[in-house]
């Protein structure tokens, strides 16, 4: 409301035009305080039905909230219940992939020791196989040289004695020649006699001829000291 108003006396009283006018200005400001009341009464009426609105919000906010809570609870429950069993599957399939791993190094090592003592074996059957071979080969070249030995031994022998034999013939021979006289005189079986005698060691030259040319063609030729 306006400040306090002041009328102007006039000869009977107040002047009219000044209450008309203070009436006019009243009933203008009434109606505006009326329509600013309505306005205002309307607002209070959108903040009322906004308030009662909010807490119908509210409550649904908060039961939005306890649903909210439930469901992060169930959720956190339901992931760490997953996590748990992922965790116990990935730790059992780990340790038998682990197992399998194991297992299979085992067979491997396994093998590679039998294929390992399967060569060892094989090449210490070779081996003695080899022994064996090179033994025989030895022994039978030992027996070889023995045989060897005992010919070269039994030729020199042969040979000296032929030596000695014609050495001896040589030493007997006479130093001159006999006379035809005694020629003539001599019996007629004498010559056979020294033919015999002769042919013996001829039959020997050829004997030493044919031993001497087949130990030369066996064994090469032998140089004796």
């Amino acid at each position: 409301m306006s400040k306090e108003a002041k009328f102007e006396k006039a000869a009977f009283g107040y002047r009219p035009e000044d209450v008309d006018r203070y009436v006019a200005e009243t009933e203008k400001k009434l109606a505006a305080a009326k329509a600013e009341k309505t306005e205002l009464l309307s607002k209070m009426k959108i903040l009322a039905d906004k308030i009662t609105e909010y807490r119908s919000d509210e409550g649904n906010l908060k039961e939005a909230m306890l649903g909210a809570q439930r469901l992060k609870s169930s959720i956190e429950s339901e992931a760490k219940s997953k996590a748990d069993t992922t965790v116990s599957e990935a730790q059992e399939y780990a340790n038998k992939l682990i197992s399998e791993a194991q297992a299979k190094s085992s067979q491997m090592i396994t093998d590679a020791q039998n294929r390992a003592a399967g060569m060892i074996s094989e090449a210490q059957k070779t081996a003695e196989q080899k022994v064996n071979s090179v033994a025989s080969e030895v022994e039978r070249e030992r027996t070889t040289l023995s045989q060897l030995q005992k010919e070269v031994s039994g030729f020199k022998n042969k040979l000296i004695a032929l030596y000695r034999e014609h050495l001896s013939l040589i030493t007997n021979l006479p130093e001159k020649a006999p006379s035809a006289l005694a020629a003539s005189e001599a019996p007629a079986t004498q010559p056979v006699e020294k033919k015999e005698a002769s042919a013996a060691p001829a039959e020997k030259e050829e004997e030493f001829a044919f031993n001497a040319d087949a130990f030369a063609d066996k064994f090469g030729e032998v140089k004796l000291s």
